[in-house]
């Protein structure tokens, strides 16, 4: 790399944020090469390399010196790509939501769970966008959208092509390069083999829908890479620059996982692969999707393979009893303004404890520094009460969802159970049974609404009563509970996933007694997290208990947890087309279709607002879900010793810059 002075960086390095991370402006002039002619509201693909800041403070963690050193790894000139990301205040986050400064390197960043398949805080870290709408839970439209682990895109002028741009030199944690080859690997070998992925996902397809035609992939050179649909098709941006958006999505390392995949591998290394798993050849995909620890995404924490390449700031290290940890990745393609590799934290330790008591234990005695899913406002008092003692700050914090809602399993193949709660008026009850300020107050420490705006229902025991007695539930058994269509007590299973958030308990024994209150007999259930999921796979749930991400809802109407895919036999049909599964009722079918129109970043304005209304209206009017609350807010809690700690936003927006947090001296 080429010396330069620091007054050069620093213009240099305000064309590649205005390159970078601005979209929708004039086109700045680069000093080497040109960047193809962008169009209005799209990201404009930076063509040169982004200057590395040449100062005097030490540019990479001493953990790392110690590795060159070593030999283990090269130096950090031959690690970095040729286009670095430069890391500036309000580049990840709008700068007045962060005091930011350059960190400094060192420390392990520790979380706690009481889940054996999330640690959500561990996703949010490792994470890694394609593209990034900063401070934003989703980009509006494309023109919100700025460049990230990809420096840009390129939109043709019927819409149904994207060119896209990857940063030259971006390794993967191995060292091996990070490529279109992975891309395509991907795409080909993978997303359209359907040994492994029998249904390709709609992603892939025309306008986001199961029924679209397929995509086309064209492999330009090394960094390019062109995306082809038969119709406008701009769902790709979307899907790539939402804050939870993971590489994974588009591409896999396909130097190390072809080792995995039958069409590459030596066939006798492959075959005892495949008996050591006891699975026949037939289930050849099945071993791969096990050896694939890109899929995880949310369930990061569940990784067993060190080895596995990655392109987040850490990788795994270590999986231990209840303790994971990972470790900085030495290939990772972002740095400071003063060019210091990225992240400035050592290492992450997750710990996984047995109940969501013992987490709060752990927060309250300083031995988490950063809390964000596992951190509740039902515990509101005790954090503050603990904090000076804690080493901690509670920062109030926009929460992107209703903490907590039940969707009902419409396809549950018990006949009694579809008769009742295939009536609008038995979900109408139950809603209406709930003293939504109650749960308010009592839960949440009074942050937050009843969601009336959003499921119409407001609290009123006695015509819940009213309308569980004029669906002809109206006859009782001897304790007063209701009797169902097959003439035994009804009763609602409420079963949940173990340790999901710290007021799950609490909540639903409130749930429990203001359903028996109007005669509804109520089975509270916890059931281990993984053993949850398999039943809802199984189609055995009844109600499947997860976050309602009303800000999304409110957002646009796009793809989100009001459609009805926890109605297994629903969600069958509608990813295969009909070809399996249960046709849903009209009022569902209708939910997917305008989730899907919205999903397209194809209709204007007036049309999304017209669908939007439409949204709103079906849930009102057909109520598919328990909804406790709305507007909730998150306690976020982080050590007093973090800095580049976001005070203000979304919640879970400032735990997706965990790159740029640092240990204080």
């Amino acid at each position: 790399m080429a010396d330069m002075n620091r007054r050069d960086f620093l213009r240099l390095s305000a064309l590649a944020a205005a390159g970078t991370v601005v979209v929708a402006c004039a086109k700045t002039e680069a000093p080497a090469t040109t960047a193809p002619e962008t169009k209005p509201g799209e990201a404009e693909p930076q063509a040169t390399a982004t200057p590395v800041p040449q100062v005097e403070a030490a540019p990479e963690s001493p953990m790392l010196t110690d590795m060159v050193t070593s030999g283990s790894i090269p130096a950090l000139e031959e690690r970095l790509p040729q286009e670095t990301m430069v890391i500036d205040a309000g580049t990840l986050i709008p700068s007045d939501m962060v005091d930011w400064v350059p960190g400094q390197f060192g420390g392990t960043m520790r979380f706690c769970t009481a889940r054996t398949d999330v640690c959500a805080e561990l996703y949010d870290a490792n994470c890694e966008q394609p593209l990034i709408a900063p401070g934003k839970l989703t980009a509006a439209s494309a023109a919100e959208v700025v460049p990230s682990l990809f420096k840009g895109f390129e939109i043709n002028d019927d819409q149904t092509s994207i060119t896209w741009y990857m940063r030259k030199g971006v390794r993967w944690s191995d060292g091996e390069p990070c490529t279109t080859e992975d891309v395509r690997f991907y795409v080909e070998d993978v997303a359209f083999n359907t040994d492994i992925t029998p249904t390709t996902g709609r992603a892939f397809k025309s306008e986001n829908k199961a029924s679209g035609d397929l995509m086309t992939l064209e492999i330009v050179d090394d960094y390019t890479f062109k995306t082809t649909f038969t119709l406008p098709s701009l769902h790709l941006i979307s899907n790539y620059s939402g804050y939870s958006s993971d590489w994974q999505g588009i591409m896999r390392p396909a130097h190390y996982m072809r080792q995995f995949h039958k069409d590459y591998a030596d066939p006798a290394t492959f075959k005892a692969l495949i008996d050591e798993a006891q699975l026949p050849e037939a289930e050849w995909g099945n071993y791969y999707l096990q050896r694939d620890e890109g899929r995880l995404t949310w369930t990061n924490v569940t990784s067993q393979d060190p080895d596995y390449p990655r392109v987040s700031p850490w990788v795994l290290e270590n999986v231990g009893t209840g303790v994971i940890t990972w470790t900085r990745n030495p290939y990772y393609y972002k740095v400071d303004t003063q060019g210091q590799q990225l992240p400035y934290i050592d290492k992450e330790r997750a710990e996984i404890v047995a109940n969501s008591e013992a987490v709060t234990m752990k927060i309250l005695s300083g031995e988490v520094d950063w809390a964000r899913e596992y951190a509740s406002m039902v515990n509101y008092p005790l954090y503050m009460e603990n904090e000076a003692k804690g080493g901690y700050k509670v920062n109030i914090t926009d929460m992107h969802v209703a903490p907590l809602q039940f969707r009902f399993n419409f396809t549950n193949p018990d006949q009694n159970w579809q008769q009742v709660v295939r009536d609008v008026r038995f979900r109408k009850a139950l809603n209406t049974a709930i003293d939504h300020q109650k749960v308010v107050d009592t839960i949440y420490q009074g942050f937050g609404t009843p969601p009336t705006a959003i499921i119409g229902c407001e609290f009123d025991p006695e015509a819940a009563a009213a309308l569980l007695d004029e669906m002809g539930m109206d006859q009782k058994d001897a304790d007063g509970y209701r009797i169902g269509p097959d003439g035994k007590t009804f009763i609602l299973p409420l079963e949940v996933p173990q340790g999901y958030t710290p007021e799950l308990d609490s909540l639903c024994e409130l749930l429990v007694e203001y359903f028996q209150d109007v005669g509804v007999k109520t089975d509270f259930k916890n059931i281990e997290a993984t053993l949850y999921e398999t039943r809802h796979t199984n189609n055995d749930t009844f109600v499947y208990l997860g976050w309602a991400h009303t800000s999304f809802w409110r957002n646009a109407p796009r793809t989100s947890d009001f459609l009805q895919d926890r109605s297994r036999l629903w969600q069958l049909w509608h990813d295969t087309q009909g070809a399996e599964g249960e046709e849903p009722e009209e009022w569902a079918k209708r939910l997917w279709e305008i989730a899907d129109a919205a999903d397209t970043f194809l209709l204007s304005e007036d049309e999304v607002a017209a669908i939007h209304q439409e949204m709103w209206d079906i849930i009102k009017e057909h109520v598919p879900m328990i909804l406790p609350c709305d507007n909730a807010v998150y306690p976020l809690i982080g050590s007093t010793k973090l800095g580049n700690v976001p005070s203000k936003g979304w919640a879970i927006v400032a735990s997706f810059t965990q790159e740029q947090f640092y240990f204080k001296a």
